[in-house]
């Protein structure tokens, strides 16, 4: 008899080693978001040619929106002068153009959209 229950205490072990993740937890459970780089800003190409940008470098390979929208500074209030996005999947997606820039102060709202991340930020310049 005590051989018996030995035995199938044993079976039951045994029996619970290979169903054990079977009663494991699966909702609720924590994913950490990717890491991603995200940069922008206003680059002067030449004389009063100026190239706004952004851009977003997930570490690992994900859907990724990044785009800009430059302002300047017109009697008090912020006046639209140009913007710009690109999609993307992979590790970096840049969205840029080329503008043609007088004197004055600027805003550059800046974004990216991805899988695991979201951001946006203002910068401010001053072309003399």
């Amino acid at each position: 008899m005590k051989r018996r229950i030995i035995c199938l205490t044993l079976i039951f072990i045994l029996c619970l080693s290979f169903t054990g993740t079977a009663f494991a937890a699966t909702e609720g459970v924590i994913v950490p978001n990717g890491a991603v780089g995200f940069s922008s800003g206003l680059t002067q190409v030449s004389g009063s040619s100026y190239r706004p940008w952004a851009s977003a470098s997930p570490v690992l390979s994900e859907d990724v929106t990044v785009g800009f929208t430059l302002y300047k500074s017109v009697g008090g209030s912020w006046t639209y002068v140009t913007s710009g996005n690109s999609s993307g999947y992979g590790t970096l997606v840049k969205a840029q153009t080329t503008v043609t820039l007088s004197a004055g102060s600027y805003k550059l709202y800046a974004w990216y959209t991805g899988e695991t991340q979201s951001d946006g930020v203002n910068k401010y310049y001053t072309i003399s």
